[in-house]
């Protein structure tokens, strides 16, 4: 009975025949090298966040008056709460050096060249959506550092011309950071930006699949391996560090979390950005 229904349903979806179209189809041989493998460990990274991030959801409440005690439960009731919420923090840190190693590889490969210029365009949009994400997720503990930090980041909106002021409303829901900052930074974390960073994903890997890994300049050779299970294993291998680093990494220097947001209190001195959003925070105090 399983097994018909199973060809009942392979004879309609063709299953079978796209995973063996999938797991055969030819790599190139230097499609195993760590710079070929980058985007495959952005996409498990990416996959870890999604995981932790559901899993953090569950406890917490998005209002200004509980958003601290509801991190702080998680991080002090909820058994290895404190654990997933540095996985989650620490993901987001890795998440970004690779997807940043990842494009710098491929533009320096230039496989950018024709016909895979949308795969590169749609590579540079999920890294904008990964800044978008951490940017959103850093107010959400509602503690001091995340307060000020946003305070000052959606500060900068202001320099845009013309339309800053309002560009500087819309993002905070009025003139100051408050609940319908947090609302709307929670709504983006966890709904549109994982829609958004989804629907392009799913653009970028079908573009990768039609296309293929491109060649490097220099390289006219026609020497390929099957993607199963030569590349799956590189893949599998280099997942499997990368959890076993994200998960030490975590454990050792785990995400602390600061005093509950006062802001009617003086900014800490030395407040700044993530690294990440260094040069645009920089080059906007120039202007």
């Amino acid at each position: 009975m399983i097994r018909r229904g199973l060809s009942w349903l392979d004879d309609r979806l063709g299953v079978q025949a796209g995973l063996r179209a999938f797991l055969g189809k030819p790599v190139p041989v230097h499609g195993r090298t760590a710079f070929y493998l980058l985007g495959g460990a952005a996409l498990f990274l990416l996959v870890l966040q999604l995981v932790t991030g559901v899993l953090l959801a569950i406890y917490y409440q998005p209002t200004p008056e509980a958003a601290h005690a509801s991190v702080a439960r998680v991080m002090g009731e909820v058994p290895f709460g404190w654990l997933v919420r540095s996985l989650h923090a620490r993901g987001a840190d890795l998440f970004v050096v690779l997807l940043l190693a990842h494009l710098l590889s491929t533009y320096w490969v230039a496989a950018y060249r024709p016909p895979r210029e949308l795969t590169w365009v749609t590579g540079c949009v999920l890294f904008f959506l990964a800044l978008g994400f951490c940017f959103s997720g850093s107010l959400l503990p509602w503690d001091t550092l995340a307060y000020f930090g946003t305070q000052g980041g959606t500060e900068e909106v202001r320099t845009a011309p013309v339309v800053g002021e309002l560009l500087l409303r819309v993002v905070r829901g009025g003139e100051q950071v408050g609940a319908p900052t947090l609302a709307r930074f929670y709504v983006a974390h966890i709904a549109l930006l994982p829609m958004a960073i989804l629907a392009v994903l799913g653009v970028h890997l079908a573009l990768v699949q039609r296309h293929g890994m491109s060649r490097p300049m220099d390289d006219t050779g026609t020497r390929t391996v099957p993607f199963f299970p030569v590349v799956a294993l590189s893949d599998l291998a280099t997942w499997t560090f990368l959890l076993a680093a994200v998960v030490t990494l975590a454990a050792l220097h785990p995400r602390e979390l600061g005093a509950p947001a006062d802001p009617l209190a003086a900014a800490p001195a030395g407040i700044r950005p993530e690294w990440y959003f260094t040069p645009a925070y920089e080059t906007l105090r120039q202007l």
